[in-house]
């Protein structure tokens, strides 16, 4: 274990092996967990018996929970219409049923599209519907994948200054940030233009009206925003949790070895759940450019490693690394063994709280994930491959 530098700018304390650090995006993959140990469980938490399968369908929009964790569910929208205060975001008895009733952009199955905010409420309305709660669901998971420890795997911030919250990188722009935040807002308004006439398609009109309700809104998702006490107390799934990089790893190997859901549901998870891309589809909004293209299975996110270069050799061919990033570039993923290499399989998680997003939107830490230059994600995984090769 390595920890390296301070929890933030305002409260530096120095970053240990069990420093707490929100792990944003990665959330994701235990929310997915959490759901599918519920359904295998097939208890409430209350001694009832939950209602739940990947193909109940989740509000009006007729949306399967298999399509909410796939990312193929069509609710697009960033911060919904129905939320309309950040209090109103972080209220968990309200907010998931709210955005269950809003209407997709596009019909669910349509397309693989990542959804940074409604997939977590999604969940959550499922759980409650099915009987359970979202916070129960966690709490099983977590205690599955850490006994006696499940609290070190928390849906909401632990108490204390030392957690290491995502802060931004202070900068100094120069001209070419600037003119590339310009082309930024070009592009952005292109988007709303194209979407807004009479000829558009039904993507482009989605992708506009998604665009739209970033307006005013995507400040509610900055780092500023989830380090309020409002949203550290929320249960906030799928865009918050909490935990150590050796703490994640531990769970992330329990997932992997059927521990906290069976090896059937987990070979169904590792199942692409990909469709044909739509035209227009190609593009995420600035924030989440990292996941421009990205495949999911249900929670999970498929071949990260081999997107950004890294091979890992693998004897048949037939398993691929899995896991999930997160927008700021940190990252939990398994690499799977080869008995060709002698490598065995590996379990490799990456906690940043420095989000150097540059104004393209892409990570300092992964800006390579689509490039050829050298950087930590892809220097990274390179290095633990090599090692675990070694280590044999």
């Amino acid at each position: 274990d390595i920890g390296i530098g301070h929890t933030s700018y305002l409260t530096p304390h120095a970053v240990t092996s069990q420093t707490a650090f929100n792990l944003r995006d990665i959330s994701k993959l235990f929310v997915a967990a959490a759901v599918l140990r519920l359904i295998e469980e097939g208890g409430g938490g209350g001694g009832g018996t939950v209602g739940l399968s990947l193909a109940s369908e989740i509000g009006p929009s007729r949306a399967s929970l298999e399509q909410v964790l796939s990312h193929t569910s069509g609710h697009w929208t960033l911060v919904p219409d129905c939320v309309g205060t950040f209090a109103e975001l972080c209220d968990e008895e309200r907010t998931p049923a709210a955005v269950a009733a809003e209407p997709p952009l596009l019909a669910p199955g349509t397309c693989q599209y990542y959804t940074p905010i409604a997939y977590g409420q999604l969940v959550a309305h499922a759980c409650r519907s099915g009987g359970s709660s979202m916070r129960r669901a966690w709490s099983a998971m977590a205690e599955a994948a850490l006994p006696g420890r499940g609290g070190a795997l928390s849906l909401t911030a632990p108490e204390g200054d030392e957690v290491a919250e995502v802060w931004p990188k202070m900068r100094n722009p120069t001209i070419a940030d600037f003119a590339a935040d310009m082309l930024e807002l070009t592009d952005f308004l292109g988007v709303i233009t194209r979407g807004s006439s009479e000829s558009a398609s039904e993507v482009e009109r989605a992708r506009a009206t998604m665009m739209k309700s970033t307006f005013r809104r995507l400040n509610w998702i900055e780092p500023s925003a989830l380090r309020s006490s409002i949203a550290r107390a929320s249960a906030m799934p799928g865009c918050q949790a909490y935990a150590s990089a050796r703490d994640t790893a531990e769970a992330l190997r329990a997932l992997a070895t059927g521990r906290v859901i069976s090896q059937r549901a987990l070979a169904d998870c590792l199942r692409s759940r990909r469709t044909a891309p739509a035209a227009g589809t190609d593009r995420q909004t600035k924030m989440h450019r990292l996941f421009d293209d990205a495949e999911f299975g249900l929670g999970v996110q498929l071949g990260i490693a081999e997107r950004a270069g890294v091979a890992l050799a693998a004897a048949d061919g037939a398993e691929q690394s899995w896991g999930h990033l997160a927008a700021n570039g940190s990252f939990a993923i398994v690499l799977p063994g080869c008995a060709a290499t002698g490598a065995r399989p590996l379990v490799a998680v990456l906690l940043v709280n420095l989000d150097q997003q540059g104004p393209s939107g892409e990570p300092a830490a992964t800006e390579a994930y689509a490039s050829d230059n050298a950087h930590v994600f892809r220097a990274v995984l390179r290095q633990l491959v090599a090692a675990n090769v070694a280590q044999h």
